[in-house]
């Protein structure tokens, strides 16, 4: 009997230590957990804790990936409908991500070359947004005359949301662009 009371008393010991030891504690918790999880996953696959992490990271969607998903859907959305009207259509948003110079995409035909902005978002699209394409587009348009081809160049901002009150008020005093509501349901 005292034989087990001296290792009752050890092991009570050994864990009082064990759980005043925050990275003691912290990494055999990590440790079980990939044991776990090493238990849970077919026999072929021998990941590493790198790879796991990877997967759980890649499971585990962040607020930016979902609204870029968002974002894309629209576009491809708009270009569907502008192809659906005979347009040719470039996805310059969805080629080029951020590098796209401000322009989602390119609808053309024999006659006309249209930039068009996509903005798939709850608030109100304001004046600011409006300007900041504009001058994406007199960009473009100056470093890409060739693309032209004698074409009328028209500016189209397509949103999901409406246009505020200082938007309508820009674009009622500059013409070079028009506004259009398209809503959109999807992700």
């Amino acid at each position: 009997m005292e034989f087990l009371k001296r290792f009752v008393e050890s092991v009570q010991a050994k864990f009082d230590a064990f759980v005043s030891n925050p990275f003691l504690l912290l990494g055999s918790i990590l440790i079980i957990l990939f044991v776990i999880e090493k238990a849970m996953l077919p026999k072929k696959r021998k990941d590493s804790i790198k790879s796991v992490g990877r997967r759980f990271w890649s499971m585990k969607k962040s607020k930016p990936v979902i609204l870029k998903e968002k974002g894309d859907n629209y576009e491809r959305a708009v270009g569907h409908e502008f192809e659906r009207r005979g347009y040719r259509v470039s996805y310059n948003g969805l080629e080029k991500g951020r590098a796209d110079g401000g322009i989602d995409l390119f609808a053309f035909t024999k006659k006309e070359f249209i930039l068009i902005q996509c903005k798939n978002q709850r608030d109100d699209v304001q004046q600011h947004i409006i300007r900041k394409f504009l001058g994406d587009c007199a960009v473009w348009e100056s470093e890409n005359r060739d693309k032209i081809h004698g074409r009328r160049i028209k500016r189209f901002f397509i949103a999901s949301a409406p246009l505020s009150l200082s938007g309508q008020l820009y674009l009622a005093r500059h013409t070079q662009a028009r506004f259009f509501q398209m809503k959109f349901k999807g992700v």
